[in-house]
């Protein structure tokens, strides 16, 4: 029983279908002593506690994701012309709301008032000027206007706690992650300062260290779920597509670099127009460009040397 309560917090992570999680936590009961002589990676305290806020601040950002689409909703009803005028998701125009959550509110406040908001300051005329011509129904935006400033309380409340969080894992990550190997991350295209620490969250370094580059990035690919999988069932064959079955927040990670690299990565940007070209979806592109990043990783990490262009060739030359 000592195996239950880390089995199951991986398996809630990493395994979405209840089914195949109690399956294994079962298996993992029955034979987890043995299994874990076989494949064990050895977690460090820091690491594990580095894991677990990542997987707490990406809870945090889905709320707020959610929190500010139920606000963009509540202004359609309450007040639909501002978002043509400013972007809603500003300080300024938040703040504002927090104050005056109707066009009536807005259209009856002086200008010189309106500009003392100096983030407002350029558009306070036109503002007011929208806001006494607004189409939204007045008693509709004023029933709104309650649950709209509630909203906007929330959201602020989840920045401020993010803003804590980030800090928190920060501190978290010098502690847990060895400098020289997170600088190194940092020098492959796509990988920034908070995405190489949540990379290194999740890689087991022990994976770096079971055979040749190929087969660690091929090993490394399927730890995240990034490797293709043929879709069948009996007779009928799909398409082969990402088979999503590794640590989500990894593979979550990798695809965000990825989306990185294609803007600041002149070869990565080309290869990702050329698969475009071939008629492949942006996430599928996205993918291969995954697993560019992949063996770039391992390759880096494993010779201890920075990211260059032309890296294999450099290598190569070196040698």
């Amino acid at each position: 029983m000592i195996l239950e309560f880390p089995l199951r917090n991986s398996l809630r992570d990493n395994k979405s279908d209840p089914i195949d999680a109690r399956g294994l936590c079962t298996i993992g009961l029955l034979h987890g002593e043995k299994l874990l002589a076989h494949y064990r990676f050895c977690l460090k305290p820091e690491q594990f506690a580095l894991q677990r806020l990542q997987s707490v601040r990406k809870a945090l950002r889905s709320a707020l994701t959610n929190l500010k689409k139920t606000y963009q909703s509540l202004l359609d009803l309450s007040f639909p012309e501002l978002d043509h005028l400013l972007e809603l998701d500003g300080v300024g125009i938040r703040q504002l709301l927090s104050q005056a959550p109707t066009p009536v509110a807005i259209a009856r406040m002086r200008l010189s008032t309106l500009k003392n908001n100096w983030m407002l300051r350029n558009k306070a005329a036109a503002l007011k000027t929208m806001a006494a011509d607004s189409l939204a129904d007045p008693e509709l935006a004023a029933a709104t206007a309650p649950a709209l400033v509630a909203i906007l309380q929330a959201i602020a409340t989840l920045e401020a706690r993010l803003r804590l969080l980030d800090q928190q894992i920060q501190k978290v990550t010098s502690q847990s992650v060895e400098p020289r190997i997170k600088a190194l991350l940092e020098t492959i295209p796509g990988f920034g300062l908070l995405n190489a620490a949540k990379v290194l969250a999740w890689l087991p370094t022990e994976i770096l260290h079971s055979g040749s580059n190929r087969k660690v990035a091929a090993r490394l690919q399927a730890f995240m779920g990034n490797d293709p999988r043929l879709r069948q069932s009996g007779q009928w064959k799909g398409h082969t597509k990402m088979s999503k079955r590794g640590v989500e927040m990894l593979r979550t990670a990798f695809f965000q670099s990825a989306f990185s690299a294609a803007q600041n990565d002149p070869e990565l940007l080309s290869y990702y127009l050329r698969k475009r070209a071939q008629g492949k979806k942006h996430e599928v592109a996205l993918s291969h460009l995954m697993r560019i990043l992949t063996r770039r990783l391992v390759a880096v990490l494993r010779s201890a040397k920075p990211y260059q262009p032309n890296y294999n060739l450099a290598l190569k030359n070196a040698a």
